[in-house]
């Protein structure tokens, strides 16, 4: 039960300890060298990534970040021909921005306590005002069964309000099945095995726009871009 608020004068973004830093955008895809934008040509750079994060003046190396993706449309960013508009996937996932965290961060030596407490009141039906209970004695020696209350509870009309059946829902989809892309390779047209003179690395190893950008014109007459369970041996 922590509760972070600014000390005077102070300017920082404060976050919890143990939260995360999420950034991501939708403008481009990261990693991928661009040959238009929309409708239009790139005049200037074309290439997009995230090469440094500093938390509380710490850099963050790569390990400690996690790639955010999302789809993006291939057609809005590479030369493709009707043939390719008609046959290739309409989007890709691709790196959309990163997740981080960071053990750079500081608690003030002297934090604020407060006891937590509470009042309970309750409602005297026949008065119409608040004082207290009144105690019946005919119910002194009156006990309802644990499994009756979890019926009616279940009755009721908090248990039948809309939220609950949000709440029920939402524990059931919370369980996601992530499906994980097949990893790529580049194979020798003859031996099908793998081509060692084009490294696929990063991105380039599970999104095919980024992994056709990785060969020369000239590899291509030797090599094709394939799933790496295809290469024999695998």
């Amino acid at each position: 039960m922590v509760t972070l608020a600014p000390q005077v004068g102070e300017l920082a973004t404060l976050a919890h300890p143990l939260g995360r830093f999420v950034f991501s955008q939708r403008i481009v895809p990261l990693g991928l060298t661009l040959q238009r934008f929309g409708d239009g040509g790139v005049a200037g750079p074309n290439r997009f990534d995230v090469t440094l994060l500093t938390v509380g003046g710490q850099a963050q190396t790569t390990a400690q970040r996690i790639p955010v993706r999302d789809h993006f449309a291939r057609s809005q960013f590479l030369e493709m021909t009707e043939e390719e508009r008609l046959t290739r996937p309409s989007f890709e996932e691709m790196d959309a921005g990163v997740e981080f965290s960071s053990a750079a961060f500081t608690v003030s030596p002297n934090p604020v306590g407060a006891d937590m407490e509470y009042e309970t009141a309750y409602l005297d039906i026949d008065s119409r005002r608040f004082n207290g209970t009144r105690r019946d004695k005919a119910l002194r020696r009156v006990g309802v069964d644990l499994g009756v209350i979890g019926v009616l509870a279940g009755q009721g009309a908090a248990a039948r309000a809309p939220q609950r059946a949000d709440e029920r829902n939402r524990a059931k989809i919370a369980t996601r099945v992530d499906i994980t892309p097949a990893t790529l390779a580049a194979a020798d047209r003859v031996a099908f095995a793998a081509d060692p003179a084009v490294p696929l690395a990063g991105q380039a190893r599970i999104v095919e726009m980024i992994a056709e950008q990785r060969f020369q014109p000239n590899d291509e007459l030797r090599s094709q871009l394939v799933e790496e369970f295809e290469l024999v041996g695998v």
